[in-house]
C-alpha cells in the first residue's frame, strides 16, 4: 500500500471516529433539550425523502441516514488527510468550519430549508457549529498524532 492510500484510509478511519464523537455531542445536546432533533441526521433523512416527493421523513430514511452520515464524515477525513501535509487539531477546526458551511449553504436548501435558516435560532447554528468543531478537532488531533511518525519513516527511506 502506498503512503498516499495509507494516509487516505487512516484519514477515513479518523474521520469515522470524529463523526462518532460529533454524533455523541449531537445526541447529548438533543437529550438535554438544546436541540429539537439530531439536526444533521434529520437533514440527511429529509434529503433522502425530498427527491422522491416524500412529505414525511420515513423510518427507513432515518435509519439509512446514520451510515450515510458516518460515511460522509469518514470520506472528508480521508480527503483532509490527503490534502494537508500535517493535519493538526486547529487545521481540523477549519475542516469542521468548511463542512458546516457546506451544510448551511448546500445541504439545508436541498432539504427544502432556506440557506442559513438556523441563523434565526442561535441555539441551532451555534450547536451545529460546535458539533463540526468537535469533528474537526477530533479528526486533526487523531491524525496529528501519527503525522511525525510517517514523516520520519518517509525520510528514512
Amino acid at each position: 500500500m502506498t503512503l498516499t492510500s495509507s494516509r487516505f484510509w487512516r484519514g477515513c478511519w479518523y474521520g469515522l471516529l470524529a463523526t462518532i464523537a460529533m454524533t455523541i455531542v449531537m445526541l447529548v445536546l438533543y437529550a438535554f433539550g438544546v436541540l429539537p432533533q439530531p439536526i444533521y441526521l434529520a437533514q440527511i433523512a429529509r434529503m433522502l425523502e425530498v427527491p422522491v416527493g416524500g412529505r414525511e421523513v420515513s423510518i427507513a430514511a432515518e435509519i439509512f441516514a446514520v451510515p450515510l452520515h458516518l460515511a460522509y464524515g469518514a470520506l472528508w477525513g480521508g480527503i483532509a488527510a490527503l490534502t494537508t501535509p500535517q493535519l493538526t487539531w486547529w487545521k481540523g477546526l477549519f475542516v469542521g468550519l468548511g463542512l458546516w458551511l457546506i451544510m448551511m449553504i448546500f445541504v439545508l436548501p436541498f432539504t427544502g430549508a432556506v440557506a442559513f435558516e438556523g441563523v434565526y435560532d442561535p441555539a441551532i447554528w451555534i450547536s451545529t457549529l460546535l458539533m463540526h468543531f468537535v469533528y474537526g478537532a477530533t479528526l486533526g488531533g487523531l491524525a496529528g498524532r501519527h503525522e511525525p511518525l510517517e514523516a520520519h519513516a518517509t525520510s528514512l527511506g
